[in-house]
């Protein structure tokens, strides 16, 4: 029964993302997404700690979907991404934070990726990873990222149907992006 209702609120999270203006979605980015590993304390709940730890692969797919929503069509915002390179400011500028949660989405997909045992759930994280990689500025962040999320998901090509959204991404984008 718990299972079934934290999969309606998130159906209904899911309804509500596609209706709402991305521009408005936007500016609540750091209320549905991490941007640092929860170390230490008690973790804050996210879309990723929900897809991560959740018993249920309905609900965990469910969080999959909404955040595959939130990163479809999010190349415009990410593309404010970079990572910082002067560390001994006395800010945190919003591209470096945005970038930070970039590499924590892809730390913990990568994660769910090799965890994950439901068939079901398994295809969320394909396409999520593939509208994570769609719309990232990987030319202003560290190198190797992408070169990463290659590596982790190439055994999944094996797997007929499994990953044919992520192949099929993958060989209309550029291969300059696969240098570092």
């Amino acid at each position: 029964l718990q299972a079934k209702v934290r999969q309606g609120a998130l159906a209904s999270f899911l309804s509500t993302i596609k209706s709402v203006e991305k521009k408005v979605l936007y500016g609540y980015w750091s209320s549905f997404i991490a941007d640092a590993p929860g170390i230490g304390g008690p973790q804050a709940v996210s879309l990723m700690t929900i897809a991560l730890k959740d018993p249920s692969p309905k609900v965990r797919a469910g969080a999959l979907q909404v955040l595959s929503a939130i990163l479809e069509g999010s190349k415009q915002f990410l593309s404010v991404a970079e990572d910082a390179n002067d560390h001994r400011r006395a800010f945190t500028p919003f591209s470096a934070t945005l970038a930070s949660s970039i590499r924590e989405l892809h730390r913990c997909l990568l994660i769910a990726l090799v965890a994950e045992s439901s068939p079901q759930t398994l295809t969320q994280i394909i396409k999520c990873l593939a509208n994570l990689v769609t719309n990232v500025p990987y030319s202003r962040l560290k190198p190797g990222l992408l070169t990463h999320v290659w590596n982790q998901i190439k055994p999944y090509n094996r797997r007929k149907g499994l990953c044919t959204s992520f192949s099929c991404m993958l060989t209309s984008t550029s291969p300059v992006l696969f240098v570092g």
